[in-house]
């Protein structure tokens, strides 16, 4: 074994040290697992338990303001995490359009906003702030997607 690879404890394959993590505490400075075992190691143990991960993902949010959610959260929205949250609270933590739980949705809403004052409107799931930008944000192509799925709908 060359002194600049590893053998990962758990797919057994030597790897190049760049394929570890770096891990001060080993001896070699890197990790006993190699990135894709650790990659996986991880989303097995987040699918086996998912509660403490989402908690866990919550508590570093709010605590790191650093990270590039809250980042973008002030930086493109001019809001702040807490701010975020108190309008999840408002909207009772679901999509302002279609009513979708954020928590069943299992990952955030995303701000809406208007593009030409940049105001904040509300939180949506992914696909209404998609379907708003997509249909330009324009009220009249709006109304008449609205008036043509009334026109085309079949009896229920």
């Amino acid at each position: 074994m060359d002194k600049k690879t590893k053998i990962c404890t758990i797919c057994r394959e030597e790897k190049a040290f760049e394929f570890f993590n770096k891990e001060s505490r080993r001896k070699d400075g890197h990790s006993y697992l190699c990135k894709p075992c650790c990659n996986r190691y991880h989303a097995d143990r987040r699918k086996k338990n998912p509660e403490p991960s989402r908690e866990a993902t919550r508590k570093y949010r709010k605590n790191n303001p650093r990270n590039k959610r809250n980042s973008a959260l002030k930086n493109v929205y001019g809001i702040t995490i807490d701010q975020y949250e108190e309008m999840l609270k408002k909207q009772n933590f679901q999509c302002a359009i279609c009513k979708i739980d954020a928590i069943t949705l299992n990952r955030n809403l995303d701000v809406d906003h208007d593009h030409l004052s940049g105001t904040v409107r509300g939180l949506l799931c992914n696909k209404c702030n998609q379907g708003m930008g997509l249909l330009r944000e324009d009220v009249e192509i709006l109304k008449g997607a609205l008036e043509y799925l009334e026109r085309h709908r079949e009896n229920r």
